[in-house]
């Protein structure tokens, strides 16, 4: 049986990672922009002075850097 990581050729492999990288990027740049439109929102809410808005925008962005390898090694292990 046939391992679902495996590729027939170097470059269906090749093809396949760039496939991936280039999706992560756009999850990415996605996920910033959320956080970017949504930060006057975000700062009115929390009632905080805008110097410390960066806090947050760098936390929900740590919380992403960790989450999406997280996401992808629970997704391989289903795999295999």
């Amino acid at each position: 049986m046939s391992n679902a990581l495996e590729h027939d050729s170097p470059v269906a492999a090749l093809v396949s990672t760039s496939i991936g990288f280039a999706m992560t990027c756009v999850g990415m740049f996605m996920a910033i922009q959320v956080v970017a439109t949504s930060l006057p929102t975000i700062q009115s809410a929390l009632d905080i002075p805008p110097d410390q808005m960066s806090w947050v925008q760098t936390a929900y962005l740590i919380a992403e850097v960790i989450a999406i390898p997280l996401t992808g090694l629970n997704a391989l292990v289903v795999i295999l």
